[in-house]
């Protein structure tokens, strides 16, 4: 007979942290792709001309797509710069906290995606006294986290 061994919820601070490597990821995909639309647009443009096929409409076609590639651009620059913020803000949240080895283990575990073994290295703890660290750490970066919610 088995039990029913319910799972401890997951901190809502660790599952806002851990979004931010394959944020990072997203970033820097989305400014490689931004940076080819540019290029692109670079090569295209530098093709046309604005001389008018008698009867058609080859240069308003021209003209739409530059528009609806410009516009392309814009939405992508808006969403690089929401993820870049989004990036900051737990940057800065993180740097709001007191403790050091705390601001610590969240850039280490978070930030830079280190394994628990590198932390482990890192830190002049005992393993159990690092996990003691880190849900404090969690606590507290939650907390400040529900401050600035409540302030916006």
């Amino acid at each position: 007979m088995q039990e029913n061994k319910q799972k401890k919820p997951i901190h809502p601070a660790k599952v806002y942290l851990a979004a931010y490597p394959a944020m990072k990821k997203r970033l820097e995909d989305l400014k490689e792709e931004l940076e080819y639309i540019r290029e692109t647009a670079t090569r295209a443009t530098s093709r046309m001309t604005a001389e008018r096929v008698s009867g058609t409409s080859m240069k308003d076609g021209m003209a739409n797509a530059v528009i609806k590639g410009i516009e392309t651009e814009e939405r992508l620059q808006r969403t690089i710069n929401n993820l870049s913020e989004a990036l900051t803000v737990r940057l800065m949240l993180i740097e709001e906290m007191e403790d050091e080895w705390e601001k610590l283990i969240l850039t280490e575990r978070y930030i830079n995606g280190r394994s628990w073994n590198n932390i482990f290295r890192r830190i002049p703890y005992e393993r159990a006294k690092v996990f003691i660290i880190h849900g404090e750490a969690l606590e507290h970066f939650w907390g400040i986290y529900q401050k600035h919610q409540s302030v916006d």
